[in-house]
Order: C-alpha cells, then structure tokens, then sequence
C-alpha cells in the first residue's frame, strides 16, 4: 500500500526478491496538471508495469468490494508505505502475520504527517527510516528495524524524501525476510521520547526577517516542495509589494559577517545569490519564484526587476 514516488524503490525491491506481491492498493487517480487531466500515482504505474493487481479506493476502510478482495488473497504480510489512509482494525486484521510501515523518521521521535519537514525546520543532523508494527495509534506501533541516515546542511525536504527512500529498501526486506525466517523481533517505542511533526499548512511559509539565519535556512529547506518559504519584496520608494518565493539559501563565510542592517534588507547582489539580513547575519537567496512565474536564479531577478542593494523583503 503505497502512493507516492518515496513508495516506489520498495515497491520495485518486493518485486525483484522473490517474495509474492499478490496486490497493489493505492489512492484513485487525481486531477493534475492546468489541464486537470487524470494522473495515475506514481505507485500504480510501477504495479501496472509489473502486470500486478491494483485496488485504488478511495476510502479503504468503507469500501467493502476492496476489503472482501483483501481478505480472498488472505496476504502474509501488508507494507505501507506514504498510503495516504489511515488504516482500520479490520484491515490490519487481515494478513496473517502482520501490517509494517515504513516511517520516515528514527522514531519515537517525528510521529506523524511531516517527520521529514519538521526535522530540517527544527535543524535535526540526523534523521532515517523506522520499519514499524502498525497499530490503531499513528505511527506508535513496535520498532522492527532502524536506519539512520545525516541530514547535509543545505539538504532540502524533497531532496531527503528521495534519499529516504532508496535507505528504506534493505531494512525492508530484512524485516520481511525475518518474518519468513520466524526471527522477526519487536521493540516497544519509549513513550517518554514521543515528539510529534504535525501537518504543513501554508501559513507557515511566511519568512520572518527577524529570526536568525540558521533559522530562515531551515524553514527554506524544509518547506520544499510545499508550500514553500515565501516573503514580500518592495523596491525603494515604492508601496507596492510582490509576493516571492524562496526556493534555495544558503549559509557561507560572507553571510557570519555581514550584520547590523535592518533586517530584511539587501544588502548585495552578485552571481551567487541576493545577501540578506537577519537578526544574526546574513543568509544567502540564490533560487526564487516570483508568483505565477518561473524558478529563476535570484541575480536574474534582481536583473530583470531592477532591485538593488538596500531595497527590503518585509512581512
């Protein structure tokens, strides 16, 4: 059971290693594109590329053709992985074995619908995959296996996601080896350690100037692709403003020095990027997204928009 791209290496590895792969379950194709045209998931096309069966309901637990056909194959083993449903008692009842669920987090810690954002916001150095026992409460089931893996400092959530998801493949399938061999082993999570990553919303894509560097770098990168670090630029002497996004920053040598302007404030542009302040420095802009526009390198911008050192981002 899985959806997205992040599914897919696992999906391919369950395939290739002998292990019968009796159904695929994955969310109804979606409208996307300006067209809106109906898009398979990234999970389906690799299930149809392989000849396997594919149930894509869109409520797993009350569509009662899917859960009868589940229950006929009577599988081993369920794999989730980035589903998108939360699962009932009665579909984890099904295998005979056991539910398992590939968690992008070295859990107790990041339980939940962002691990991966919250952990480049809140500036973690390491994160990795948990291969867990799924049971009623979210993502508090059994460890099964763990592999952490060092989060790079100018590594973005999209970035991570896709090496997260090649890490996850061999404890996976040592974990359903295990299973096979009857060597499986389960560790109860320490409650005491439980924190929590909470779902994105857009609000909080607003950068705010007056926060540190290290800070606005983390938000930036852990916002990616959605829905993104923004803020609102407006030229010297002028009251109009422009929403931007920014999609990279950087921290270098030239951003520790470069403090004591209000911040906000650009204070240079070059080949590398638009150097702006902060509360304890500067931090470095070099890709952003002018709304309803293309991605561009920030020098571009500032080229084609006519900004200049000591113009300011604001709130």
């Amino acid at each position: 059971m899985g959806t997205p791209s992040f599914a897919v290496p696992c999906l391919q590895a369950l395939i290739k290693s002998g292990h019968k792969v009796v159904a695929v379950v994955t969310q109804p194709d979606r409208p996307k594109g300006r067209g809106k045209k109906l898009t398979e998931s990234p999970v389906k096309k690799t299930a149809l590329e392989n000849g396997l069966n594919i149930f894509q309901p869109e409520r797993i637990n009350k569509d009662e053709g899917v859960l009868t056909a589940l229950e006929k194959l009577a599988p081993s083993l369920i794999v989730t992985a980035a589903f998108g449903q939360i699962l009932s008692k009665r579909v984890l009842s099904i295998p005979s074995l056991d539910c398992i669920n590939i968690h992008t987090s070295l859990l107790p810690k990041y339980r939940g619908a962002a691990p991966i954002n919250r952990a480049i916001i809140n500036g973690e150095k390491e994160t990795g995959v948990t291969v867990m026992k799924m049971v009623a409460v979210m993502d508090a089931g059994d460890i099964i296996e763990q592999c952490p893996i060092a989060i790079d400092n100018d590594e973005d959530a999209e970035e991570l996601e896709a090496r997260l998801a090649g890490l996850a493949v061999e404890p996976l399938l040592k974990v359903v080896d295990s299973f096979e061999s009857n060597s499986v082993k389960y560790t109860p999570q320490d409650e005491s350690l439980v924190t929590f990553a909470d779902k994105l919303e857009k609000k909080e894509g607003l950068i705010d100037w007056n926060a540190g560097k290290e800070e606005i770098h983390n938000m930036v990168r852990g916002l990616m692709p959605w829905p993104c670090a923004h803020s609102f630029f407006k030229k010297s002497g002028s009251d109009e403003k422009k929403r931007i996004i920014v999609k990279k920053s950087l921290i270098d040598a030239e951003c520790e020095s470069n403090c004591g302007k209000p911040h906000g404030e650009i204070i240079k542009i070059g080949g590398d990027g638009m150097l702006v302040s902060t509360k304890n420095g500067a931090i470095r802009l070099s890709m952003l997204q002018p709304e309803g526009k293309r991605v561009m390198e920030a020098r571009d911008y500032a080229n084609g928009h006519g900004v200049k050192a000591g113009d300011c981002f604001s709130l």
